[in-house]
């Protein structure tokens, strides 16, 4: 199986499902993660080397970025940038996509979800063998919750207490990304989310997701 996740910034794949990532990681299958700015943050000058850390710890061995403006994605056109998401697609062919929900207060999330979902319909809209199974909305600690419609997500997958671990761990790599307690991003509230969704359907800890197409039948 293969799992492409297409995100803003760095970290952002880790806060949405780094502990899922982490466990199919470890159970044999890859990820693949398209940043679309991945450096040019000024306040920020390590970030590239913090994300390469990040991923290490999960596991990721793949990420494309795209260099777009910080806090200006969507100023750039889709016909500039969904071609180049098509062309990463066409090369590591993912079964599933996950990328931000388009009801993220964050600008750069929504414009990347458009973007997303126009590029992970390439199969349809080109000669291209690999099917996609699922376009997926990732929970994103600080951004979907403080957006003005509550996210309400349709799918959970079951993390291991080392994918909760491993998912902290990463995210502690990046600078004043993990905030205090009271924080969505404290490693505390990111810990009780993944409780709170893992009760939801009975299960240790979990991360959750809305899906916005997927094909198949019912689990």
């Amino acid at each position: 199986m293969k799992i492409m996740i297409i995100v803003a910034h760095p970290d952002d794949e880790v806060l949405g499902i780094g502990g899922y990532l982490y466990d199919r990681i470890q159970s044999g299958d890859e990820a693949c993660v398209i940043i679309a700015n991945e450096a040019k943050i000024p306040s920020r000058p390590d970030l590239i080397r913090d994300m390469i850390h990040s991923h290490c710890i999960i596991g990721i061995r793949n990420w494309y970025g795209l260099d777009l403006q910080n806090l200006n994605v969507s100023a750039y056109s889709p016909a500039i940038v969904v071609p180049r998401m098509e062309e990463i697609i066409a090369d590591f062919g993912p079964d599933e996509i996950y990328t931000h929900s388009p009801t993220d207060i964050n600008p750069d999330h929504q414009a990347v979800s458009s973007f997303a979902q126009q590029a992970a319909r390439y199969y349809q809209r080109h000669s291209y063998n690999h099917r996609i199974t699922g376009l997926y909305y990732m929970e994103v600690p600080s951004s979907t919750d403080w957006g003005s419609d509550m996210f309400e997500p349709d799918a959970y997958m079951q993390i291991s207490e080392a994918g909760l671990r491993k998912k902290i761990e990463a995210l502690s790599c990046y600078q004043n990304v993990l905030r205090q307690d009271t924080h969505p991003r404290s490693d505390r509230a990111i810990t009780a989310l993944a409780i709170l969704r893992g009760s939801t359907v009975g299960v240790p800890y979990a991360e959750a997701v809305k899906t916005c197409w997927r094909i198949g039948g019912l689990a």
